[in-house]
């Protein structure tokens, strides 16, 4: 066996372990898989924080301290704000709960569904519906104490299900604490393993990944906010909603966090009060409704949201609807309230991966499209306007790539005519 056989020998013995040593592990965590959720939540956490205890310590602060002072303040800020929402908003639902009572005795499980029978008859007459048309739906009123029953069973089920996961709350701090003081040992630990060659490269990727997860949760909290504001501002136009307006605009905005399940709970429970509260019916229940749908899933989801958390993080407001869609799809709500960081963090690796992406094209359109330049230099970064019908390609600030073949070079900043497609 000559030289070159033992080495292609020993590389094909080296490739062999590595393959087996991967399988091992992903078998491992597959096997281990319900225990890290909450050490993937804090790490996340971790990574949001970075930037700002980073800010601290280049200011003069011990690592420890700087991450103890940005948790005392999270928790004091919390706690105010519970201080001050909490009684309004516990007093709040307690009125509607009793106002419920009140005006429906809902002491007795069968008066739930006369109420709901008589309401739908009185929308049925005021509207001129048919029958036929109101039939299906005194039917499910029938079955609306039964419906009641089994959807707090449910409910009951789910936070008995759940109790196990209490343990999160006190392991996601300890661990996001700890991985915030060894957070830059930890990344310096994972880089001996990349070649010396791109490690500043990598060095690079992970500052911008970690500053994405910390402008989408700083987004995230300015959307909630708009959302709480929004919602109230409907709500107070609707006389069965005004005087509980404050509770469940903020109710509103904590849910919209949760990607489309949480703008649906709200519409639902908003819908609820609309139709028991004093001065409600089936009637203004509809026109509640239309209002919170309209507000959250037309203009907040489809618009509004895309665009501020895809800003926030770098990311385009039709990539950042894919995205949601697909993390729905792969791993349902989780999926969705990680996808556009996710997603993000992938274009910021692509756009390493291939730097010619980064460059930003301007379209004037003209009577004629021309050709767009298939070529262009990876380290050209300058900003490229494509003139339609003109034929018209110039590159500021940098010598020019050539737009089409026989484009002859010109001197930054000049124009280089484009040759035309028959």
């Amino acid at each position: 066996m000559n030289h070159a056989q033992k080495q292609n020998l020993r590389f094909a013995a080296v490739l062999a372990g590595y393959a087996l040593f991967a399988f091992i592990l992903l078998w491992a965590l597959w096997q281990t898989r319900r225990i890290w959720p909450p050490f993937f939540v804090s790490f996340i956490i971790a990574l949001a924080l970075t930037p700002v205890v980073d800010r601290l310590e280049t200011r003069g602060w011990p690592r420890w301290l700087a991450t103890a002072g940005v948790y005392l303040f999270l928790f004091a800020a919390l706690g105010a704000l519970l201080f001050v929402l909490v009684p309004m908003v516990g007093g709040q639902v307690a009125q509607i709960a009793a106002d419920m009572r009140a005006k429906y005795h809902l002491d007795e499980a069968g008066d739930i569904s006369r109420t709901m029978q008589h309401q739908i008859r009185v929308f049925g007459r005021e509207h001129s519906i048919p029958a036929f048309v109101l039939a299906p739906a005194l039917e499910q009123a029938k079955n609306s104490a039964n419906l009641l029953t089994a959807g707090l069973e449910t409910f009951g089920m789910f936070l008995a299900g759940m109790v196990p996961n209490l343990i999160w709350v006190v392991l996601v701090p300890i661990v996001a604490f700890y991985a915030l003081i060894d957070y830059h040992r930890i990344f310096a630990k994972i880089l001996l393993l990349v070649p010396r060659s791109s490690r500043d490269e990598v060095r690079n990727v992970a500052t911008e990944v970690s500053s994405v997860f910390s402008n989408y949760l700083r987004g995230l909290g300015f959307i909630c906010l708009l959302d709480t504001i929004a919602t109230i501002g409907v709500l107070l136009l609707f006389a069965p909603t005004r005087p509980y307006a404050a509770a469940l605009g903020l109710i509103a905005g904590i849910f919209y966090a949760v990607p489309y399940l949480g703008a649906f709970l709200s519409t639902a429970l908003i819908s609820l009060v609309a139709l028991t509260a004093d001065g409600g019916s089936l009637g203004m229940m509809l026109g509640v409704t239309a209002s919170m749908l309209a507000l959250h899933q037309l203009f907040f989801d489809q618009v509004l949201a895309p665009r501020i958390l895809g800003g926030h993080v770098g990311l385009h407001p039709i990539l950042s609807i894919i995205a949601l869609m697909a993390g729905d799809a792969l791993f349902g709500i989780g999926g969705m309230l990680l996808a556009v960081p996710v997603a993000a963090s992938i274009q910021i690796v692509i756009l390493h991966l291939i730097p010619r992406l980064r460059k930003r094209i301007e379209v004037k359109m003209q009577p004629e499209a021309p050709e767009i330049p298939d070529t262009l230099d990876a380290r050209d970064t300058g900003k490229v306007t494509v003139i339609a019908g003109e034929g018209v390609v110039t590159t500021p600030g940098t010598r020019s790539s050539g737009a089409t073949s026989g484009a002859a070079a010109k001197e930054p900043g000049e124009s280089v005519p484009a040759s035309s497609s028959s």
